[in-house]
C-alpha cells in the first residue's frame, strides 16, 4: 500500500476513534451526527446495490444474446 493511502487510512481511523471516545463522554451531542453518518452510509449502500443489480442484469442480457447467436460477432482487424 502506498504512503498516501496509508496516511489517509490512519487519519480516518484516528478520526473515528476520536469520535468514538467523544461519543462515550458526550453521547447527547454526538448522536445526531452519528445518525446522519449512518443514514449516508445506508444511502450509499443502496445506491451501490442498485448499480450492481442493474449491471448484472445488463451483462446477463448480453450473455443470453451471445448464446442465442442472434448478434453477429464483430470482426477484429
Amino acid at each position: 500500500m502506498s504512503l498516501p493511502i496509508r496516511l489517509l487510512t490512519l487519519s480516518a481511523g484516528a478520526a473515528i476513534a476520536g469520535l468514538a471516545v467523544y461519543a462515550v463522554i458526550r453521547p447527547e451531542k454526538i448522536r445526531p451526527a452519528v445518525v446522519e453518518t449512518i443514514k449516508g452510509g445506508i444511502k450509499a449502500k443502496d445506491w451501490a446495490c442498485d448499480k450492481f443489480t442493474s449491471a448484472k442484469k445488463e451483462v446477463s442480457s448480453m450473455v443470453d444474446e451471445a448464446k442465442s447467436g442472434d448478434v453477429p460477432a464483430a470482426s477484429v482487424e
